[in-house]
């Protein structure tokens, strides 16, 4: 189709998609391309269907002769190109689909384990054990609209992390839901009478200052001028309410300008929100599987090690239960060398981390066998909790890891201190004393008493101890 109707290049919109991408989210996300197939092909669709050449090009040139259902047939293309074995051997991390109209790719699309089955678009019954995203992409058109089906994958993945959308496409909003961060983000000026939320940033076809109500309207040129809470979001989770009052010159009233826009805010920091979310929400767009595990493990650091008193030192929580103290492993290498709590007081930065909690610390001695005068490198795991408070398997590896540390219980010892002289006791004893003293060398009462020369003109040192002394 490049060379008949005058497509795109597929790997150049490619690389233009990387590039921003990579822009959009600050550089936190570089894709790389590993593997590339061409297939001369159009894909069977789900009921059995196959397109030839002549057949697809009737139907781009008359609609009314294309395929219906048109949905490509995705197990027999992930099984054909063994993709969820590449995924599972940790070969690719997600698979990016090349078509045209009517080749039935959906923008975005999952497979994988049968738990994440209610996602709005899943295909369960794969031999994937993690999740595979699946991009459809379509040559025939510019990479803006490969940031579009992004945009998609975001809302979907971000309503599925929150249990929900209630500022979505359609008007009214979902009742009976509480308000999210997410929907704070998506609300529109079109819902002003069903909240008391200023609109926020907007969604994928529709900005905040859109009063339009139909679900596949696209509106990213609305000149109209409108409070919203976009900036705020700079700030997250630490949100204002801050408003601002702007209409589509913030983004230069164009597609892939809106998106610039819009993904430019999307959080991305570190940490956790109040709401246990993590605070970089790109995290569950990439790797929703990652990120969700991300939610329930501990986080922590290992610090310098004092080894003036042979301590390894740090900190660990669990950011959704963090007054609960964690048990904190140590391993040299795959070896076991011990386990410590995480209850000592923190200083305000790790509490600020760790949700308020003040104790949250570890001080761990290491073992005598180590204190060998050699190098050791140890790496700290934080052994993470279920919610009701169980370890479970989430033990990940602490940031700051691994440490080497090198001390010795021989140590050369400082100068002894100088003893005070011990002033000799002054005499309690009276001439009477020393009478009978004389009186028991003539008379023994023991015959172990007995001088050697029975002579009495001179007093043994040692009797006179015996008798005296204490």
């Amino acid at each position: 189709m490049v060379d008949i109707e005058g497509w795109n290049d597929p790997a150049l919109l490619e690389q233009q998609y990387i590039n921003e991408i990579k822009t959009i989210s600050g550089n936190l996300i570089n894709y790389q391309i590993i593997s590339r197939q061409d297939v001369d092909d159009i894909p069977q669709k789900l009921d059995g269907f196959d397109y030839t050449d002549d057949s697809y090009l009737n139907c781009w040139n008359n609609r009314s002769t294309c395929h219906s259902p048109d949905i490509a047939d995705y197990f027999k293309i992930i099984t054909d190109f063994d993709l969820c074995g590449k995924r599972n051997r940790g070969e690719i991390d997600e698979v990016w689909m090349w078509g045209g109209p009517y080749f039935g790719y959906a923008e975005w699309t999952y497979a994988g384990p049968s738990q994440y089955n209610n996602f709005a678009s899943y295909w369960i019954g794969t031999s994937c054990t993690k999740l595979l995203p699946i991009m459809g992409f379509n040559y025939e058109t510019t990479y803006d609209n490969m940031v579009h089906d992004l945009s998609h994958r975001t809302e979907g993945l971000m309503s599925y992390a929150y249990g929900g959308w209630k500022y979505g496409y359609n008007t009214p909003p979902v009742t009976n839901q509480p308000d999210t961060n997410w929907d704070r983000f998506t609300v529109r000026a079109v819902h002003a009478g069903y909240t008391s939320l200023t609109p926020g940033c907007g969604n994928t076809h529709l900005p905040h200052n859109s009063l339009s109500t139909a679900g596949a309207g696209i509106d990213y040129g609305v000149a109209t001028y409108v409070n919203n809470t976009c900036n705020d979001f700079l700030n997250y989770p630490n949100l204002t309410s801050a408003a601002e009052s702007l209409n589509c010159s913030a983004w230069g009233c164009s597609q892939i300008g809106y998106f610039r826009w819009w993904f430019g805010h999307i959080p991305r920091y570190t940490g956790f929100a109040p709401d246990g979310k993590l605070n970089n929400w790109w995290r569950y767009v990439v790797d929703y599987e990652e990120a969700t595990l991300a939610e329930t493990a501990p986080i922590g650091w290992q610090d310098a090690p004092n080894t003036s008193i042979c301590t390894l030192q740090g900190w660990a929580c669990d950011p959704n239960k963090p007054f609960q103290p964690l048990n904190v492993n140590f391993y040299e290498g795959s070896t076991f060398i011990g386990s410590t709590l995480a209850n000592t007081p923190n200083d305000p930065g790790v509490t600020q981390t760790c949700n308020g909690s003040t104790n949250n610390r570890f001080n761990f001695s290491l073992p005598v066998n180590l204190r060998n005068g050699q190098s050791h490198q140890i790496t700290a795991y934080a052994l993470g909790i279920d919610a009701g408070g169980t370890e479970n398997s989430v033990n990940p590896s602490l940031s700051g890891n691994p440490r080497t540390i090198n001390c010795s219980t021989n140590a050369t010892p400082g100068p002894s201190p100088t003893s005070s002289p011990i002033p000799t006791p002054s005499p309690t004893y009276t001439i009477a004393d020393l009478k009978n003293l004389i009186l028991n060398y003539l008379m023994p009462q023991s015959p172990s008493d007995y001088v050697p020369d029975a002579k009495v003109n001179m007093l043994d040192a040692g009797y006179v101890i015996r008798w005296i002394g204490p």
